[in-house]
């Protein structure tokens, strides 16, 4: 027996490395195919981030196609009316955006300066300053001057001018051929389906999928615009400069959540240290995120109720991987794809039957 034994433990060994390789290579192939994904994603970003968006907005626009389409309108023409509109919104939004911006690039100089100034002036509250006052090279008794070569940004804009012109003619045009052929795409996917209950199960997932997008961005982008009014009515009732721009800029950068809030209130500190005094400096930021956590406490959970159970480290993640690959597009569609892996899953999991006609009619 002892013999026995010692002989049938290395053809147990060897049969289990057996088994390890053939899983290592599985994992190895699918690693790298991740990695060959990830790199052709970020090389083609400007075609592919344009083109996710516009399925983004056309997954939010599909229930608003499916009511014109109702009334016998071709979905070629109700494709083109909605792209149209949304070019039109985004055309206000540029010409919107133009002047101010513009304004406030003129006024960088000064604004580094005050900026400076503020900070060099908190010296007496922390116990040494010097070194951060070499750092910013000036003397807090001297004159400061800063210089701001406006012909590299105008050239950089020049530059980037044709990039963001790109983008948005791909994004027009994605969005406007994918709503207008939804339908045979949805009716292609399923085709790849070998029986009825495939075909019943995938369009399932597509409509869950649509719907899930359609509600989060439709509910979202009411409660933004609703928060932007009200930032920007804040800005005014405490005399910021050009309240519009920033309440504009709160409705768009809350799209990406965690980051956006953020990037706001870093961006309205110095708002506040260029143009108040004293502890006045911290109005816009705190009028901001005011506006802000009534927002997540009252408005979102009364809107979006349960529709929106992501988890928060979840989207944390995914935005941050997002904003790495693709810049603001891809934190503008990272919690739409979230959603849609989601729903892809939770349609995956065993659960009583739902027609997709069931799940469209609730669009």
């Amino acid at each position: 027996m002892p013999l026995t034994r010692r002989r049938s433990a290395p053809a147990s060994t060897s049969s289990s490395r057996s088994d390890a390789l053939p899983i290592a290579a599985r994992w190895a192939i699918v690693l790298s195919g991740g990695v060959i994904v990830l790199a052709g994603l970020d090389a083609a970003s400007m075609v592919f981030a344009p083109l996710t968006l516009a399925v983004v907005f056309g997954l939010m626009l599909a229930p608003l196609a499916r009511r014109i389409e109702a009334f016998r309108v071709p979905a070629a023409l109700s494709a083109l009316l909605l792209t149209l509109a949304i070019a039109a919104l985004l055309t206000a939004f540029i010409l919107a955006f133009a002047w101010p911006m513009s304004v406030w690039f003129e006024r960088l100089p000064e604004i580094w300066s005050k900026i400076q100034t503020e900070i060099l002036s908190w010296q007496g509250a922390f116990p040494d300053t010097s070194r951060f006052r070499d750092q910013l090279g000036n003397d807090p008794k001297a004159g400061m001057s800063v210089t701001v070569d406006g012909g590299k940004a105008v050239e950089s804009a020049a530059l980037l001018a044709p990039a963001m012109l790109s983008q948005i003619i791909v994004f027009l045009a994605g969005l406007y051929f994918f709503i207008a052929t939804r339908d045979s795409l949805r009716n292609g996917l399923i085709g790849f389906c070998e029986t009825p209950s495939q075909c019943r199960r995938v369009d399932r997932v597509i409509a869950r999928v649509e719907v899930a997008v359609s509600h989060y961005m439709l509910a979202i982008t009411a409660i933004n615009i609703a928060m932007g009014a009200c930032v920007g009515l804040v800005m005014w009732m405490i005399g910021a400069p050009t309240p519009w721009l920033w309440g504009i800029l709160a409705c768009i950068m809350n799209f990406v959540p965690y980051v956006g809030t953020a990037i706001m209130i870093v961006l309205l500190l110095g708002v506040g240290m260029t143009n108040f005094e004293g502890w006045e400096i911290f109005l816009p930021a705190l009028g901001h995120s005011a506006v802000n956590l009534a927002e997540n406490q009252f408005a979102t959970p009364q809107v979006l109720g349960r529709t929106m159970t992501l988890n928060p480290f979840a989207v944390f993640v995914a935005i941050l991987f997002w904003l790495w690959l693709w810049g603001p597009i891809g934190g503008l569609v990272a919690v739409p794809l979230l959603l849609v892996a989601d729903a892809v899953i939770v349609s995956g999991q065993p659960r009583p039957a739902v027609r997709a006609s069931t799940l469209r009619n609730r669009a």
